[in-house]
């Protein structure tokens, strides 16, 4: 779900509202509902105003960011080199380096998430 109860958003204006509560078995105009100052406000599903055109008033969702994840390498004490299962952002120290000549995993996270 993109939006969270209680999670406070941005219009385009940098206006800031606070979510309150999803009604999705609301009529379609008014499936989110927001309060900004006392004022209450309603949005679709996607926190725009109208389906038709963009508006200022059009309460955007978090931004994601992409992040790579590469497996890390490893030397046993053995001398053995061996791959972990997790997978990592960037080098773990005692790490000999990220696996980077295999495709990396891609996946979407919040802004503000942090790994």
């Amino acid at each position: 779900m993109k939006f969270k109860v209680g999670e406070v958003y941005k219009d385009r204006a940098e206006k800031e509202y606070t979510l309150v509560a999803h009604a999705y078995h609301n009529n379609k105009h008014a499936q989110l509902i927001f309060i900004s100052d006392g004022i209450s406000h309603y949005r679709h599903v996607d926190g725009k105003l109208s389906t038709l055109t963009p508006s200022n008033l059009d309460i955007l969702p978090p931004e994601r960011k992409t992040v790579k994840l590469y497996p890390a390498l490893y030397k046993s004490d053995g001398g053995q080199k061996y791959y972990t299962e997790y997978l990592h952002e960037t080098c773990p120290d005692d790490a000999i380096r990220l696996v980077t000549e295999y495709p990396p995993v891609i996946i979407e996270v919040d802004d503000d998430s942090s790994l």
